[in-house]
């Protein structure tokens, strides 16, 4: 299914995907923030609950051409299955994220049963075909397409915003679309979203002296490999526009994330409307001990890490909270 999926979230299609899905949800979501703050100039939000929560599931229900209104119930049920990835993984977290990958499941059957000719097309008939009997295999499928393009999502956009509040950077500057994506792909090198991934040993092999029999279970580090310091010079640092680029942040090779361009444009489209639509994001007390350029940030998870909580002020631009005032 890889091979066939591929060509439908390369980068034409996702640029495609900007108007369609991307920009609705992500101008869904900041609208709700918006309308929160009323006609007031500059107010606190907890940023990861109502903003990098909210963008992944608004785009992934756009995608799969769910209801909006279903993203909450989803993300309970797609929480266990990430919970499942942790390390050590105990036998409750593995029998509740199978019951709830058998709810989405249902969920997902439910929904396919009120597909009617001249809907219009989504991902999921492209998933599963409208005009073929519904694959188990299929379904499975899209419950881990929905893990890995929320969660995933929800940890890199609070680090990204973490790393602009630490390092000082302005919010206008995320206006320019090249040092936008910078600063993107090096907080995904600093600190990548999975930190730990599984894979197996499809052979005998001897590395840095430790001897690895075939089918051996390996736990590989993306966040050690990402500071490399025989790659990346001064690897600790975080340095937007460092010539050497390269991300693990979504793996590599035969398993490199299918999703990967979708995301990088979900956190690039959010970023660049975040920047046109206030005047500024400022830390709070909430975020006192958070000094220049450290990364002192608490975070969940092990696989997936994310930031617990981030209490910002966002600064409306001038002419905004006059003409809400007057109107």
């Amino acid at each position: 299914m890889r091979r066939e999926l591929m060509p439908t979230l390369g980068r034409p299609s996702v640029e495609r995907l900007r108007s369609t899905i991307l920009i609705p949800a992500v101008d869904e979501v900041l609208g709700s923030v918006d309308a929160d703050i009323g006609t007031k100039d500059r107010h606190v939000v907890e940023f990861m609950s109502q903003v990098a929560v909210k963008v992944p599931y608004a785009m992934i229900t756009r995608l799969l051409g769910l209801p909006p209104a279903d993203a909450a119930w989803l993300r309970t049920r797609v929480l266990p299955l990430a919970g499942a990835m942790e390390f050590p993984a105990s036998s409750s977290s593995l029998s509740m994220a199978l019951d709830a990958k058998s709810e989405l499941i249902d969920y997902l059957k439910e929904t396919i049963g009120k597909r009617r000719p001249g809907d219009d097309e989504t991902f999921l008939d492209f998933l599963v075909p409208r005009d073929q009997p519904v694959d188990e295999a299929a379904l499975s499928f899209v419950t881990l397409f929905m893990l890995g393009a929320t969660e995933t999502s929800v940890a890199a956009i609070g680090k990204v915003l973490y790393a602009v509040l630490a390092n000082d950077v302005e919010l206008s500057a995320l206006a320019n679309a090249e040092y936008r994506m910078q600063v993107i792909r090096e907080t995904l090198r600093l600190e990548p979203p999975t930190h730990t991934i599984v894979r197996y040993a499809s052979t005998d092999l001897e590395l840095h002296g430790v001897e690895i029999p075939r089918r051996s279970t390996l736990l590989l580090s993306l966040g050690s490999a990402s500071r490399d310091e025989t790659i990346f010079s001064d690897p600790d640092t975080w340095r937007p526009g460092r010539p050497d680029q390269r991300l693990l942040a979504f793996s590599a090779g035969p398993h490199t994330c299918l999703g990967a361009q979708l995301a990088l444009a979900e956190f690039d489209m959010l970023f660049d409307r975040l920047a046109a639509r206030f005047a500024g994001i400022q830390r709070t007390d909430a975020m006192e001990d958070v000094r220049s350029g450290l990364w002192r940030l608490r975070e969940r998870g092990h696989v997936f890490r994310q930031p617990d909580k981030l209490h910002v002020e966002l600064l409306r631009h001038s002419e905004q909270a006059e003409s809400r005032t007057n109107a």
